[in-house]
């Protein structure tokens, strides 16, 4: 043991630590009861620090609360109490100028609002104005399209029901509202609606005309008046004629309402397609067709001579009815989408009564004004299945490519379009031609003078027409009143 020791060393044992004197029990107690004082002192005094930064922002908030409501208070009275033509209806004033005040100062501060530049408030709050009008929109305001008639061919004794034509009165009152001479359409207007009190569609033409001239209160009385006289024409006040003022109002959303629902539970009786045979032995392939969309409000049964003029020069015509029937035995075409024109077309053109006479790569449409926009809309989206397009004036809604910079599409059909160098449908009818180049459609552009009228020399070119579209002549060479354009930039 003592050879080991001297090897590993002797180590020395741990020092022992003194034994600390413990503190009795109840000066532990003592001093743990002062430790917790001390923290609950510092929470209380904590707790105080909170509050009072609580307090400090809910008084702020109550502030900014107290001036905001100020804010909104002065808003909405000034707006209430300001100008008288501002198109509001006088009754919902308030609750209008209350909804602008809402949807204006949404996620805003007080200074925020009382920085804005007084000078451009009009702009700042255009968004919010425009916010407040009613809007209808989803599958609950749609317009139901009736199911449509099957293909009858046309016959020499074939009962036609024309359309009830309108008055020179009302045809002069539309002409100068449609020029913007509002002023000088009221009068007419008037007396016609006194003339005949009882008739809807007057009443619902003095609506319009009082809404383009902002007078809002009458012009919800003549709407009002309209619907109680059955008026049920829902595709064109739902649609085509903007309420202006009257969308602020209840009134308005509530004959709105009304009117889709007369339309779509009982609408007016839809029109009959007509077919007119060419004469002659059918070729091997079958004849060319042209479908024969009409104008808005329009019929079928005005297009039946040109149909029959088409049918004379070989062709399988066909005289469709818009989708959607008015009343008075006026069509239109379906305002939001081509797809049900489409639609009816490969109905009538697959018919049994037509069918085996037809070249199914050599169909063809003709529209005019919004018959057009649907002939060249459905060509569009459906290239292939369409040889040529004879567009009149295109015009109405949808609007026939909108929004494209250019158009890209299978098919290559052939393009005749007809403008007035005075018309509505001359800037729409240039970009239709540099929309179908940049597809690579043939197309020609042909020009005549004044407005959108069906063109006084058609019957002078009429054949070129065919011609051009069944594809046996490349060019049209026009009239002096019908002169082709040619492409920007040519």
């Amino acid at each position: 043991m003592r050879y080991i020791r001297a090897l590993v060393g002797s180590q020395p044992r741990p020092a022992q630590r003194a034994p600390t004197a413990r503190k009795p029990r109840s000066d532990r107690r003592l001093a743990a009861l002062g430790y917790t004082r001390g923290v609950n002192r510092r929470l209380a005094f904590l707790g105080l620090v909170l509050a009072s930064l609580l307090a400090c922002k809910k008084f702020e908030e109550q502030k900014e609360q107290k001036m905001l409501d100020a804010y909104r208070a002065n808003f909405v009275k000034g707006c209430a109490e300001g100008d008288s033509d501002s198109g509001f209806p006088s009754g919902e004033r308030e609750r209008i100028c209350g909804c602008i005040a809402d949807v204006h100062m949404k996620g805003k501060k007080y200074d925020d609002l009382a920085a804005e530049d007084t000078d451009a408030a009009a702009t700042l709050v255009a968004p919010a104005v425009e916010a407040c009008k009613f809007k209808p929109h989803g599958r609950a305001w749609a317009a139901r399209v009736p199911r449509p008639r099957p293909l009858e061919l046309y016959t020499k004794d074939k009962v036609l029901v024309e359309p009830e034509p309108k008055s020179e009165d009302l045809i002069k009152a539309n002409e100068l509202s449609d020029a913007g001479r509002y002023q000088e359409a009221e009068p007419i207007l008037q007396r016609l609606v006194v003339a005949s009190p009882n008739d809807a569609e007057l009443a619902f033409e003095h609506y319009v005309n009082l809404s383009f001239l902002d007078l809002t209160d009458s012009s919800l009385n003549a709407l009002e008046d309209a619907y109680k006289l059955g008026f049920r024409d829902y595709p064109t006040m739902r649609y085509v004629y903007k309420p202006g003022g009257a969308a602020f109002s209840t009134r308005y959303e509530k004959v709105l309402a009304g009117v889709r629902d007369r339309y779509n539970k009982n609408p007016p009786p839809a029109g009959t397609p007509l077919a007119f045979k060419p004469k002659g032995r059918k070729p091997k392939d079958g004849f060319p067709a042209i479908v024969v969309l009409h104008a808005y409000g329009s019929s079928n049964t005005n297009w039946v001579d040109f149909a029959k003029d088409w049918a004379s020069h070989g062709f399988v015509a066909i005289a469709l009815p818009g989708s959607m029937p008015l009343d008075k035995g006026r069509f239109v075409w379906h305002v939001g989408t081509v797809a049900p024109t489409h639609d009816q077309i490969q109905a009538a053109i697959k018919s049994e009564l037509v069918a085996d006479l037809i070249d199914p790569k050599r169909v063809n449409l003709v529209g005019f004004g919004q018959g057009a926009n649907h002939a060249l809309g459905v060509a569009a989206a459906h290239s292939e299945a369409y040889a040529g397009v004879f567009a009149i004036s295109p015009g109405g809604l949808p609007e026939a490519l909108e929004g494209k910079e250019k158009l890209e599409t299978k098919g290559k059909p052939r393009l005749v379009l007809i403008t007035g160098t005075d018309s509505e449908s001359s800037k729409r009818s240039h970009r239709y031609q540099r929309l179908a180049a940049s597809a690579g459609w043939p197309v020609v552009l042909l020009e005549q003078p004044g407005t959108d009228n069906f063109p006084e020399e058609y019957p002078r070119n009429g054949i070129a027409i065919m011609d051009y579209l069944k594809g046996k002549i490349d060019t049209l060479k026009g009239s002096p009143k019908l002169k082709p354009v040619p492409l920007e930039g040519e």
